[in-house]
C-alpha cells in the first residue's frame, strides 16, 4: 500500500483513540477507509498497535490537505463529542498542514453543525 495513505490512516486511528474510546462509528469509518485503500486485516491491526504507541503524534503526509483535515475532523466528531485530546491532535494536525488554529476550530464547528450522529436504541413514538 502507498505509504502516504498508510500514514493518513494511522493519523485517523490516532484521533479515534485520543479520547480513550473507540466508538463503533469510528471503527466503521476506519474499516471503510482501510477497505478503500486495499488494506488487509493484518495491516490494520498493525496500524492500531502503532497508533497506540504514537499516542498524539501526527504524521504529515502529502494527501490533499483539506481532505486530510476533513477526514480527521469527521473522525473526531463521529461520536457526537469532541474530547480535549482529539481537539489538541486536530490543532496539531492543522498546524502541520499549514492551517491556523482558528480555521481548524471553524471546521470543527461547521462539522458539528452538519453531523448528526444516528440515534441509538430509540424507537419512534407511535
Amino acid at each position: 500500500m502507498d505509504n502516504i495513505k498508510f500514514l493518513h490512516l494511522k493519523n485517523l486511528i490516532t484521533i479515534a483513540l485520543a479520547d480513550g474510546v473507540l466508538d463503533p462509528m469510528e471503527k466503521e469509518f476506519i474499516i471503510e477507509k482501510a477497505t478503500m485503500l486495499g488494506l488487509e486485516e493484518k495491516e490494520l491491526t498493525q496500524l492500531y498497535q502503532e497508533a497506540l504507541q504514537f499516542k498524539k503524534k501526527i504524521i504529515q503526509t502529502t494527501i490533499n490537505k483539506e481532505e486530510q483535515l476533513a477526514d480527521a475532523v469527521l473522525m473526531a466528531v463521529l461520536d457526537g463529542h469532541l474530547h480535549e485530546n482529539e481537539q489538541e491532535i486536530l490543532h496539531e494536525l492543522g498546524n502541520t498542514l499549514g492551517f491556523s488554529r482558528e480555521y481548524v476550530d471553524e471546521v470543527i464547528e461547521k462539522s458539528f453543525k452538519l453531523w448528526k450522529p444516528p440515534l441509538t436504541n430509540s424507537q419512534p413514538d407511535h
